[in-house]
This record gives C-alpha cells, structure tokens and sequence, in this order.
C-alpha cells in the first residue's frame, strides 16, 4: 500500500523534472505534493535516519511495512 511520502519519495527517485522542480523551490514542491510539515522537515534535514524514521512511522500509522528495499531511495533522493 502506497502512502504520501513514499509516493513522493519514489517520484523523485525517477523523475528529472520532479528532482528540478524540487531544486527550484523545495518548499513549494513538498506543499504542493501534500506532504505534511513532519514530513517536509524530514526531507529537508537529508537525514537518512529522520527520513527513514517518517517513512516507517507512515507505514506503521497505515496498518503497512515499509519495503525493505525503500531504503536505497531515501538514499537515492538524499542526493538533491
């Protein structure tokens, strides 16, 4: 099952454009996408660790698990 942040997380993992719009105006781009303040500050921090942690307690909060392969995106998207 799929939620707002490992959504989002995966889109930009892949795409190009969502990575440049994200460079362009980071705050915009995580408000527009619906991603919750925690979330955002989460993935502004480019802490693995603070992203990891959201992405679990999402899951948790959904009655999901995280992927275990989630994790090489989170690194993945560190990199912006």
């Amino acid at each position: 099952m799929a939620t707002p942040l490992t959504d989002y997380l995966k889109k930009m993992a892949n795409d190009p454009k969502e990575q440049d719009a994200f460079q362009k105006d980071p705050d915009a781009h995580m408000q527009s996408a619906g991603l919750s303040p925690a979330h955002q500050s989460a993935i502004k921090s480019k802490d693995p660790k603070q992203i990891a942690a959201a992405v679990i307690g999402e899951t948790n909060a959904k009655g999901t698990t995280a992927q275990p392969f989630f994790t090489w995106y989170i690194y993945i998207v560190i990199k912006f």
